[in-house]
C-alpha cells in the first residue's frame, strides 16, 4: 500500500518553489526575450514588406520615367528631323532658286551675244553683198565699156 508521510508533502512543495523559482529566473526572461526577438522579427518582415512595396513603386516610377524621357528624345529626334527636313527644303529651294536665276542670266548673256552675233554677220554679209555688187557692176561697166569701144570701132 501506499502511504503519505510529510517528506512527500516537503519534496512536492520544494518542486513547486524551485518551479516558481526556475520560472522567475529563466522561463520569464527567455520567453521575454523571445517575444522581444519574435516582434522584431515581425517589424522587420513588415518593414521589408514596405521596403519591397517602396522598391516595387520606385522601379515603376523609374520605369514611367523612362518610358517618359525615351518619349520626349524620341519627340526631340522627330521635331530635329522635322527642322532639318525643312532647312534642306529651304536650302534646296534657294539653290535651285540661284540656279533658275543663273540660267536666265546666262540665257540672257547668250540671247545678247546671239543677236550681238546676227547683228555682226548681218553687217558683214552686208558688206560682203555690196563689195560683190561693185564689183559686179565695175565688172558690168567694164564689160559695157569694152562692148561699147567695140561697137565704135566696128
Amino acid at each position: 500500500m501506499l502511504s503519505f508521510n510529510l517528506t512527500i508533502v516537503i519534496q512536492m512543495v520544494s518542486f513547486l518553489v524551485f518551479a516558481w523559482l526556475f520560472n522567475l529566473v529563466f522561463f520569464k526572461p527567455i520567453v521575454a526575450h523571445i517575444e522581444a526577438r519574435n516582434r522584431y522579427l515581425a517589424d522587420q518582415q513588415v518593414k521589408a514588406v514596405e521596403l519591397a512595396n517602396a522598391a516595387q513603386e520606385l522601379r515603376a516610377e523609374h520605369a514611367r520615367r523612362l518610358r517618359e524621357a525615351q518619349r520626349k528624345a524620341q519627340a526631340g529626334v522627330e521635331a530635329a528631323i522635322r527642322e532639318a527636313q525643312a532647312a534642306q527644303a529651304r536650302q534646296l529651294e534657294a539653290v535651285q532658286r540661284e540656279g533658275r536665276t543663273l540660267i536666265e542670266q546666262a540665257r540672257g548673256q547668250l540671247d545678247t551675244e546671239r543677236i550681238a552675233l546676227v547683228t555682226d554677220l548681218q553687217d558683214e554679209v552686208g558688206g560682203i553683198a555690196k563689195t560683190i555688187a561693185d564689183k559686179v557692176l565695175s565688172f558690168g561697166a567694164r564689160a559695157q565699156g569694152a562692148l561699147s569701144g567695140q561697137g565704135v570701132q566696128a
